[in-house]
């Protein structure tokens, strides 16, 4: 895990934890909640992230966006940045207004792209772990079969 990783995560704990004890929710509680381990819990308080469906469904408990709960800050907020970020660069460079207009445009595919990216890596995850359940379960049925 790199350094740069290792910070996201402990702003992430840090972030979920204020989450937690602004709404009065214990880990037991957010555990129960979400159908995981209290031990799943406590790994989110010490450095890993929930992905895919956890993730979403722990943002909804807490009512905030998986952004929010990841970053700090909504999806709304982050593009803003970049495009004010792209609109200063843009004239620092002299572009015409057409041209600060296509830099946002790309940056606003990018974002969306990266999106994808994430959401079908953890697509491809989840269906690789699925995968290994039911060749486990179907070498237990032959064992139990005796096959």
């Amino acid at each position: 895990m790199s350094a740069s990783e290792k910070y996201k995560n402990t702003d992430f704990s840090f972030r979920l934890k204020e989450l937690l004890k602004k709404q009065g929710i214990t880990q037991v509680d957010l555990a129960q909640h979400l159908s995981v381990s209290q031990a799943a819990v406590s790994g989110w308080f010490n450095g890993s992230v929930p992905r895919g469906d956890k993730l979403m469904r722990l943002a909804e408990v807490l009512d905030v966006t998986p952004a929010e709960l990841l970053t700090g800050e909504d999806s709304d907020t982050r593009v803003g940045r970049m495009v004010s970020d792209a609109n200063e660069y843009a004239q620092a460079l002299g572009q015409t207004d057409r041209e600060r207009q296509l830099l946002k445009k790309m940056h606003l595919e990018q974002s969306a792209n990266q999106k994808v990216r994430l959401l079908l890596q953890e697509t491809e995850r989840e269906r690789d772990d699925l995968l290994k359940c039911l060749r486990a379960v179907k070498l237990m049925i032959d064992s139990a079969l005796g096959e």
